[in-house]
């Protein structure tokens, strides 16, 4: 097998057990004929007819060497591996010649017989071979068939080029044993050719010795030698904390830290383990598919619904070909899958470690535990009422309470957080926005835990993935492990997400009390169905050393406080509790009076992912934000947003104390351990994972295959989810993102950025300027938003 430097895409990784079926081999010939014969043989190949790989030519090259190149070109076309077949003919007299540029020389009869003619009679020999070959991303397969004999004057009519002119030796030889005339292949039968015939003993030599393809994952493309080179790796550290922590990843596991973060790739790639859910004797294939490098650990990996996520379709413009609707399949029905390559990794492991080095300095230690102690103090929420914002949703006073606040009502309009900015402001000091994107983004927790400004949320709720649960708490995020989609009845795989990721903290060697503060940012999530069920969970949890559960969950009723009051009672005082998204301030005041829940969640702000307003529900996340912000009842509390905050968030950091990252925290390798899906899309060639929406046909129907009483509430008895909101979607790995942590730092360079244009160092800093001066808001008209987003940095 030939190695090659040519490959595009290059396969570097297999699906467990994936060699393919050799009646599944998609094969490029316009060529009926030649089907028929391979079908006569026992292999029946795919027909791919508009893969017309060139006919390489090659100074002096070999049959076999062509035949290589043709099989590279052809998967370049295709997009993965694919057979071709090649003929050569070669003629003693011509010292081995033409070989494989035969058709130039004897494409038609005429020429075949003035061909021969001119051979010297007494010199005729020949050979002709049929070479089958696929490339695989990564090496050339080849399979040959060879035959000797002679050639004669065209006899009969030729099926295939070359049939009416060669005699082999295993015919010359059975004709004089048989005492009759010899035949050319023209002249056989179908069965009698494939006695002896080249392209039969290559497809015999297949059906002994199948090519070693199947469930391919290609190598993401690499980062440009021009990028690595701009690194500084002098200045990353090195010490055995910083490098546990870089190479700290499932995915890594068998690789050696090492202070020039190299890696060895052999000991890298692992191939992908495919989980097979709701399988039955009726359909073993199942209905939930589950794809992990890693089939001992907890951590959800790629999760697909084959009859949504691969359906396929006639395509139009393809007569007799099938297209995919959503992600890119192979010949098998199988996703095709993307895996990082070792520059890429290389890449991602330079972000964490400066992402440690940023993280885990002893001034930043010093910092957090000043803000642990009170040392630096904690500056409450101000309440101060934003004209501007009032306006913009155009509030209006309904009442004053009991304890003499006005209480203001929302009365027309729901606004997106596009529509608010603040402005610009100069200042007599220096300011440094790289300060105010690293500290300026803590804040203590109402738990007592600093913590950061940002946190890792969406849907499906946050994270099933440990490296990026590991990487969010050693950056002080919050995280919350899923209750839903492959989680949803298996309360022990999430306790033993959380138990695997607090040990995998406990490895970096930190100062204990650091430690600690990092295993309090991870928390799990829990529903409202069955309160008795969840208080058992909350005990077993924090026996493990869990500090923090979340209600995920939209439902406006009463479970949601009967819930929080079952948790409040099996955790603790000491237990975070968040809820979110809440519905209305009135839920959350309720949810603080008789359980005191210490953080609220305010979701679908703009409707980044969601659908689930298809009712005609408005996405009022500001109004509820604002209703909660300007009663000091929450002061206490923390206020956070989650879903289309996108890139606009300057305007609301004196109002808020958590801001979901949303599907912007997913990227990198920290996600299902480097592992994507392949989606191609107008010509467009990404990588994606999956990204449904937690209450989306495809996440219900994942749920009903986990737990047959979940699926007595998804499903009807028709077998047809209900209560849908949200659509199956995807999201991309952008192109420059190698590691969550730099979707961490953009987060936060965001947020230094608006903290330094209105005159601030940190989110405290600038609550006092709100308490001294009232918000600097300001209202974003469309086309300034658009005009604006000319300028914010392309994916």
């Amino acid at each position: 097998m030939a190695k090659s430097e040519l490959a595009a895409p290059r396969r570097i990784n297999t699906i467990e057990g994936g060699k393919r079926d050799l009646a599944m081999y998609p094969i490029a010939t316009g060529s009926l004929k030649k089907l028929a014969e391979f079908d006569a043989l026992g292999l029946r190949l795919q027909r791919v007819l508009d893969i017309k790989p060139t006919e390489i030519q090659i100074d002096n090259g070999t049959s076999e060497e062509i035949l290589e190149a043709k099989a590279i070109d052809a998967y370049r076309l295709y997009g993965g591996p694919i057979i071709v077949e090649d003929t050569s003919f070669s003629f003693d007299a011509w010292g081995g010649r033409p070989g494989p540029y035969t058709k130039a020389f004897l494409t038609d009869r005429a020429d075949r017989k003035n061909f021969v003619d001119q051979l010297p009679s007494d010199d005729r020999g020949a050979t002709m071979r049929v070479g089958l070959a696929i490339f695989d991303g990564e090496n050339v397969q080849t399979r040959i068939g060879s035959t000797r004999g002679t050639v004669v004057p065209p006899r009969s009519s030729a099926d295939f080029g070359f049939d009416d002119i060669f005699i082999s030796e295993e015919e010359h030889r059975a004709a004089k044993k048989e005492k009759r005339p010899e035949k050319t292949y023209a002249e056989m039968t179908s069965d009698e050719k494939n006695q002896s015939s080249p392209r039969a003993k290559a497809v015999r030599e297949l059906l002994e010795n199948p090519f070693e393809v199947g469930g391919e994952v290609f190598q993401i493309p690499e980062p440009l030698l021009a990028q690595l080179s701009l690194r500084r790796p002098e200045e990353l550290p090195t010490s055995e904390s910083a490098l546990r922590y870089a190479f700290g990843l499932e995915s890594l596991m068998n690789v050696e830290p090492n202070p020039d973060f190299k890696i060895d790739v052999e000991k890298y790639l692992r191939p992908l383990h495919k989980r097979v859910y709701g399988a039955t004797e009726e359909n073993p294939d199942g209905i939930v598919w589950e794809f992990t490098p890693n089939p001992d650990s907890a951590s959800q990996g790629i999760v697909v619904v084959p009859f949504i996520d691969l359906r396929e379709e006639p395509d139009p413009h393809r007569p007799g070909e099938l297209k995919s609707l959503r992600l890119d399949v192979d010949i098998d029905g199988n996703p095709i899958f993307g895996q990082f390559g070792p520059r890429r990794l290389e890449m991602a492991l330079a972000a964490r470690a400066r992402e440690f080095k940023e993280m885990h300095s002893n001034e930043m230690h010093d910092s957090i535990r000043k803000l642990a102690s009170g040392e630096i103090p904690h500056v409450p929420r101000s309440n101060t009422r934003s004209p501007v914002l009032e306006e913009m949703i155009e509030m209006v006073k309904s009442h004053t309470d009991e304890r003499g606040t006005d209480i203001y009502n929302p009365s027309k309009q729901a606004i997106t957080t596009r529509e608010l900015g603040y402005k610009r402001q100069s200042h007599d000091e220096k300011l440094s926005r790289k300060t105010a994107a690293t500290f300026g983004t803590m804040l203590l927790g109402p738990d007592g835990v600093p913590t950061n400004l940002f946190a890792l949320g969406g849907m499906p709720p946050i994270t099933g993935s440990m490296d990026e649960i590991v990487t969010a708490a050693m950056s002080y995020m919050k995280s919350w492990i899923p209750h839903n989609g492959v989680f949803a009845g298996n309360f022990d795989r999430q306790l033993q997400l959380f138990e695997q990721s607090r040990d995998k903290i406990k490895s970096f060697g930190l100062p204990k009390d650091i430690e600690e503060i990092c295993i309090k940012q991870v928390g799990i999530s829990v529903g409202s169905d069955n309160p008795e069920v969840i208080a058992d969970q909350i005990r077993r949890f924090k026996e493990s050393g869990g500090h923090a559960a979340r209600i995920y969950t939209t439902n406006p009723d009463v479970r949601i406080v009967e819930t929080a009051k079952t948790i409040r009672e099996a955790g603790g005082e000491d237990f975070l509790i968040c809820v979110g998204p809440v519905t209305d301030g009135k839920q959350a005041r309720e949810l603080k009076e008789k359980a005191n829940v210490q953080m609220f969640l305010i979701g679908h702000g703009g409707g980044e992912n969601c659908t689930s307003l298809s009712a005609g529900g408005a996405a009022n996340s500001i109004e509820i934000l604002y209703d909660l912000y300007t009663d000091p009842f929450f002061n206490d509390t923390h206020i956070g947003v989650e879903g289309g905050t996108g890139e606009t968030i300057g305007a609301l950091l004196p109002m808020l104390d958590v801001i979901s990252l949303n599907r912007r925290g997913v990227g990198g390798i920290e996600p299902s351990q480097g592992i994507y899906l392949r989606k191609t899309s107008n010509g467009r060639l990404r990588y994606v994972q999956p990204y449904h929406g937690s209450a989306s046909a495809v996440t219900q129907i994942i749920e009903a295959t986990m737990d047959p009483e979940i699926a007595k509430r998804r499903l009807g008895p028709d077998g047809k989810v209900r209560n849908v909101e949200g659509k199956p979607n995807y999201t991309d790995l952008e192109a420059k993102i190698d590691s969550s942590v730099d979707q961490y730092a953009k987060a936060r360079t965001g947020a230094g950025l608006a903290l330094a244009d209105q005159r601030s160092r940190s989110i405290y800093e600038i609550r006092k300027q709100v308490r001294e001066k009232g918000h600097n808001h300001v209202e974003v008209t469309p086309s300034s938003s658009e005009i604006a987003g000319a300028h914010r940095p392309a994916a």
